[in-house]
């Protein structure tokens, strides 16, 4: 379906869902790579963690949901304080990106993923409004996708480490992780063999993180390529400062009214290497006003 291609010139008004010409766009792939590691974060978190609990601290269903709800109060603090960077100060998207996902404390977890849920949709929304529903399309398909990823390079560890438990005598394997009968069965086993099991489990559990850690590596990396957008403030914000500014000096008060209407709605983007015009201070010479919002 790309220009001059045999499709697009047999079907002239059928367009693709995707465009292959949005991958060129540096920030779209990158911004793809960072929300797949935070779906990875986030299904490997209550994955493995409940496998954790079950089998290596012996607890019951009820007792590892409610370990897992840790999660939860550091998804809350990650997007509230997202919220401020975004809205409030410094009103920039590269900076709660550029958080890395940490998987020691279920607390800090959800911290690093609550802190990404918004910024990659706000980055690609204000760096590409003219195309909002195809960016976010891609960038939602994206987080279940690493998460997919994630749960098999996991899953597949995790069974290689234990497959001297797990098999039964045709060396197929009799244990399902997903499965909440499979967990439960654990404490069928004799008392005498419960402790190296669970030492196994808990090195299991272990590996199986650092298997992903290069995924979720690769977004810091990914952050670190990305441009920047600087989010103006709303309408309401605006008038209110210019109504103040007009009673000090009429004149400038009119200015920034007059380009504050120009502008409305358009962001300053950067879409080059925002690290990289830091370095070499080239910031103010690379920033420009982003593309107007399509009807």
């Amino acid at each position: 379906m790309a220009p001059v291609r045999y499709l697009a010139r047999r079907l002239p008004r059928t367009v693709p869902v995707v465009p292959y010409q949005l991958f060129h766009e540096k920030d779209v792939t990158l911004v793809s790579i960072i929300s797949a590691a935070t779906g990875a974060s986030l299904h490997s978190s209550f994955y493995f963690a409940r496998a954790y609990f079950t089998m290596v601290e012996n607890f019951n269903a009820g007792k590892t949901g409610l370990q897992l709800l840790f999660y939860i109060p550091g998804i809350h603090v990650g997007v509230y304080t997202v919220m401020m960077m975004c809205n409030v100060y410094p009103r920039q998207t590269i900076w709660p990106l550029l958080n890395t996902t940490v998987n020691v404390l279920m607390g800090v977890a959800g911290f690093g993923t609550g802190i990404r849920f918004k910024p990659g949709n706000l980055h690609l929304t204000e760096m590409y409004r003219d195309r909002i529903a195809v960016v976010l399309g891609l960038v939602s398909f994206a987080s279940p996708l690493g998460g997919t990823i994630a749960l098999m390079v996991m899953g597949s560890v995790f069974q290689n480490n234990m497959s001297a438990y797990f098999t039964g005598g045709d060396r197929s394997s009799s244990f399902d992780i997903d499965l909440s009968v499979s967990l439960d069965a654990i404490n069928d086993r004799p008392p005498e063999k419960m402790a190296p099991f669970r030492s196994a489990a808990a090195n299991a559990v272990s590996w199986s993180f650092i298997s992903i850690l290069p995924f979720l590596a690769s977004s810091i990396l990914a952050a670190l390529m990305l441009g920047n957008d600087w989010i103006s403030e709303d309408n309401k914000t605006k008038k209110a400062s210019t109504a103040g500014d007009m009673a000090a000096d009429v004149d400038v008060a009119m200015h920034d009214q007059t380009r504050s209407v120009q502008r409305d709605g358009r962001p300053d983007v950067l879409t080059g290497i925002y690290f990289r015009a830091v370095r070499r201070q080239t910031v103010a010479a690379e920033w420009h006003p982003g593309a107007f919002e399509s009807a």
